[in-house]
């Protein structure tokens, strides 16, 4: 069993995505979701689930589920396109991110008005889900607990809280089994130990390690050889600092990093460095990014570039890491 996590919000109850995921699997759906919490990359676990609900497919991408941000939406745009109905099919699934700008656009009882009308709205469809992220907002979290009882929105919550060490190895070990693989205990250990007890980085981790795997077990040598040398010395530094578009702090880690590590190292450098990367642009990852999407396929691009120019050895490794942040 996964723990109870402290709750953003003092009066309200709220649910848990484990919960949720196994709700989703016996067919009991609700028409809305509200994500809510610090550990957002439990998001894709939550959307991988409706996916095998609706389409029989976690990793659908086709017409019948549509992103929307806030960033380039208004909710009434969203609402239209969500509810109308498609001349070919109507959407099942939606997903929008960046929704805690509704709570910071126009006057507060016309923003209300808007939100309890979208709300209603969605509550009332049938066969088809719409899955929110509100970022976590901790100055917010009285006005939006009186905004969700008044709406009586509170069943749809879903907490995204980050779980301890014990309860991070049980649902690592069930996650990985569902997907059928089995990890050891001694895997878990390492891995939470080189990764700290950071899901995203590990969810990340996990799904690099997979590609080089021959058999369906995860084994403690196995992370030594594909995370070991991810993560030893400030790989983990080096990766925040790159989120947020630190270049100082970015090539202070990686020259550090460079300069104690093995030549062999740097393809797992190389793999972790592209794998964040990726994970940001596929929204599968706790770090915030500065980096617009056509800046993340850019520095992608050059980065498995750099990859195959080092395994050709056309040049020094080192030096062309260090231009590549650079250009950050």
């Amino acid at each position: 069993m996964v723990e109870e996590a402290i709750s953003p919000f003092v009066f309200m109850e709220y649910r848990k995505p484990e919960l949720i995921i196994k709700e989703i699997k016996v067919g009991k759906i609700e028409p809305l979701y509200l994500l809510f919490g610090e550990e957002d990359a439990r998001i894709e676990d939550v959307l991988k689930a409706l996916k095998k609900y609706y389409f029989n497919d976690e990793e659908y991408i086709g017409p019948l589920f549509k992103k929307y941000d806030l960033k380039e939406n208004s909710l009434k745009e969203i609402l239209l396109n969500f509810n109308s109905p498609s001349f070919f099919e109507e959407i099942k699934l939606g997903f929008i991110k960046n929704f805690d700008l509704v709570f910071k656009r126009k006057r507060k009882k016309e923003k209300e008005e808007i939100i309890t009308n979208f709300f209603n709205a969605i509550k009332n469809n049938k066969g088809k889900t719409l899955l929110i992220h509100l970022p976590y907002l901790k100055e917010k979290a009285k006005e939006l607990e009186d905004f969700f009882r008044k709406n009586r929105l509170e069943k749809y919550l879903i907490h995204l809280s980050y779980l301890s060490k014990t309860n991070l190895k049980t649902y690592l070990y069930e996650k990985t089994k569902e997907e059928g693989y089995i990890i050891t205990n001694g895997a878990l250990e390492k891995l939470i130990f080189l990764c700290g007890e950071d899901y995203s980085l590990i969810y990340s981790e996990l799904n690099k390690l997979k590609l080089y795997l021959k058999e369906k077990i995860i084994t403690e040598e196995a992370i030594e050889k594909f995370v070991g040398y991810s993560f030893s010395g400030k790989l983990k530094t080096i990766l925040e600092a790159l989120s947020y578009k630190d270049k100082n702090k970015f090539l202070k880690n990686l020259y550090g990093y460079l300069s104690g590590s093995k030549r062999e190292e740097l393809p797992y450098l190389i793999g972790s460095l592209a794998s964040h990367l990726l994970n940001i642009y596929l929204k599968k990852t706790s770090f915030s990014s500065s980096f617009k999407e056509s800046e993340l396929r850019e520095k992608l691009e050059n980065l498995y570039k750099i990859d195959l120019m080092i395994k050709k050895g056309e040049a020094e490794p080192e030096i062309l890491l260090l231009n590549w942040g650079e250009k950050i």
